[in-house]
């Protein structure tokens, strides 16, 4: 997962980034704090999987009613992941720290009653290590057809990828190592992405994880991605006369740059697949991006939407709107916005949403969101809401962290559905 959560934190002072305190005295949320969720009825837009604060794993419904455990036992858990049919969470447990210890992941159904503790379908070698990083145990992808787990996880020499069925109690297979790994999915299963520190390479799953070396001078601070088609794969890498975004088949025949690249860079595919979201730093050096583009996946052709500071940004399930989060300009807070990018001209009005400080679990999906955007993203399946955790500004400082939803198309308040650190949309 690498090290721009820290670069995150050294850029944006005054964010909160709360550690994992696991004192005595901590109670359940089996029943979150409704606050008039207004114009979300239950069911309409699926529920919600969060962290409570006692760090167990709960399911609520959008209209923050219904909450329930998903299961009783004594593990404390983080970063619920959705099967793509919503019938099943995974999710990473841990030991208390500091350093917090990762233990192994878990995956819950979620059509029956809470009971002990779930099945375990992997878990840390000996001599592991430490997270992640903070608030990260592991991170979980589901394969689309719901049958097999990607894990990233911490190893004796750094990170470390693996693949574990699902249903079966088959041992996980080590994939790759490296100092930093991020991971995706092919649409249909049968492929991985995988970044091991500067090589960039395809594991074909369904014949023994065969390797097939795609490129090896990626950027450590992107992470590739796959067409919502599987026709095409997207990475930024060095070229001749620099860096650029390059589109390729999955063989990695037939690569073109459709953006030139200046500094840090990080994208992700529109669900339309027909464009791509690009941020850059604008710097040599990789800071912060300062810059927010969409760029033509045939052409090239790009229009700036956003000029400033960009922490994350994320694609509405119609591939219409962006949603990104930036630095408040006092450096207290972050904010959400929203912009329209169907039709798109420069110059498109964004609308500012909501200020809020994050949870660190929420400071971390920000901070990784190209990656979490496939597993966790903030918007509801319908496309009408967005969900962060956190708390708003100007509440008391010592308030507790909410799990908050707030409509997508103007400045209204948000409604909090629960006290929680995190939390992810069922599947629609």
């Amino acid at each position: 997962m690498g090290g721009l959560l820290l670069a995150v934190l050294l850029l944006a002072p005054g964010l909160a980034c709360q550690e994992m305190p696991l004192g005595e005295g901590v109670s359940p949320t089996p029943r979150p704090t409704v606050s008039g969720a207004r114009n979300i009825s239950a069911g309409s837009v699926g529920r919600i999987a969060y962290v409570g604060l006692d760090y167990r794993i709960y399911i609520v419904g959008a209209d923050g009613r219904g909450g329930r455990a998903v299961a009783t036992g004594d593990v404390r858990s983080t970063w619920p992941t959705w099967s793509p049919a919503g019938v099943a969470l995974a999710f990473s447990s841990f030991t208390p720290g500091p350093p917090v210890q990762a233990q192994g992941v878990y995956v819950a159904r979620v059509d029956v009653g809470a009971g002990p503790t779930p099945p375990l379908v992997y878990e840390d070698l000996p001599g592991a290590g430490a997270a992640l990083g903070p608030a990260i145990p592991h991170y979980v992808q589901w394969s689309p057809d719901g049958q097999a787990l990607a894990i990233i996880a911490s190893s004796e020499g750094g990170q470390a990828l693996f693949i574990t069925s699902a249903t079966s109690a088959s041992p996980p297979r080590r994939i790759a190592d490296g100092a930093s790994i991020s991971v995706a999915w092919s649409p249909d299963s049968q492929s991985l992405l995988v970044r091991a520190g500067a090589e960039l390479t395809r594991v074909d799953v369904g014949t023994g994880g065969l390797l097939a070396l795609l490129a090896n001078s990626t950027s450590l601070q992107s992470f590739p991605a796959w067409s919502p088609g599987g026709a095409e794969i997207a990475y930024v890498a060095t070229g001749r006369g620099g860096s650029f975004l390059f589109l390729a088949r999955p063989t990695g025949a037939g690569r073109r740059a459709v953006a030139r690249i200046t500094g840090a860079a990080r994208f992700s595919w529109s669900p339309r697949g027909d464009r791509l979201a690009l941020g850059q730093s604008l710097e040599e050096t990789e800071g912060m991006l300062q810059e927010l583009r969409v760029v033509d996946a045939v052409s090239g052709d790009a229009v700036t939407v956003h000029q400033g500071p960009v922490l994350a940004f994320f694609w509405s399930p119609g591939g219409d709107r962006l949603a990104y989060v930036t630095p408040r300009e006092d450096g207290a807070a972050l904010r959400w916005h929203i912009v329209e990018v169907v039709p798109i001209a420069t110059g498109t009005q964004e609308v500012a949403l909501a200020d809020f400080d994050p949870t660190g679990e929420e400071l971390a999906r920000l901070a990784f969101f190209d990656q979490y955007a496939v597993s966790h993203s903030p918007w509801s399946p319908d496309g009408r809401w967005l969900m962060f955790a956190g708390t708003l500004s100007g509440e008391v400082a010592d308030a507790d962290p909410q799990i908050y939803v707030m409509e997508a198309s103007e400045a209204s308040p948000p409604n909090h559905v629960a006290k929680g650190r995190l939390g992810t949309w069922e599947p629609g």
